[in-house]
């Protein structure tokens, strides 16, 4: 999976850079239903990962990730990294398609991500709780996603131009 030490340290400072940013944008959620909704701004680094690296260790992020917020965060339960995870899933798997679709599709790709995100997570909590209700949030939920994809879109296409030349010179 992991070819080299300096593929491995480079995968380990975006894994430092994804907790970093998850803990940041808790200061910027927006409580609904009493559940956090965020920008997004930890999967830049999965989208990133996704069109710099491949998919195998874009899951490998995603899942210490999870692992790591469900072991060393006091607030999250086994419900809440269910959730995360089918709205993370969902999100990697249909970026991985848009991206087989469209070479270069890096912004397409997380407008989708962001959406599935939400609709993975929205889906689980209407399972878990079973609240009808909820479907008032959906319209609102595509929307947000689709805004805030294509803000992680754009940054991670600026990540993945500047870091391109990175990639020829040590061939990750």
């Amino acid at each position: 999976m992991i070819k080299s030490l300096s593929r491995l340290t480079l995968l380990s400072l975006l894994f430092a850079f994804m907790l970093s940013l998850h803990a940041l944008e808790l200061n910027f959620a927006i409580p609904i239903g009493g559940y956090p909704l965020k920008i997004g701004l930890s999967n830049l680094v999965l989208v990133f990962a996704l069109f710099y690296f491949s998919f195998s260790e874009a899951f490998i992020l995603l899942v210490i990730k999870l692992l790591t917020l469900f072991f060393f965060e006091p607030r999250v339960t086994s419900f809440s990294v269910i959730i995360s995870a089918s709205g993370g899933i969902l999100s990697l798997l249909g970026m991985l398609l848009i991206k087989h679709l469209k070479k270069n599709g890096i912004l397409p790709a997380s407008i989708v991500g962001a959406i599935l995100h939400n609709l993975g997570q929205w889906t689980a909590v209407l399972m878990i709780s079973k609240i009808l209700q909820l479907w008032i949030y959906l319209p609102f939920l595509v929307l947000l996603g689709a805004i805030c994809g294509f803000l992680v879109g754009s940054l991670s296409h600026k990540m993945i131009q500047r870091l391109e030349i990175l990639k020829n010179k040590h061939r990750y």
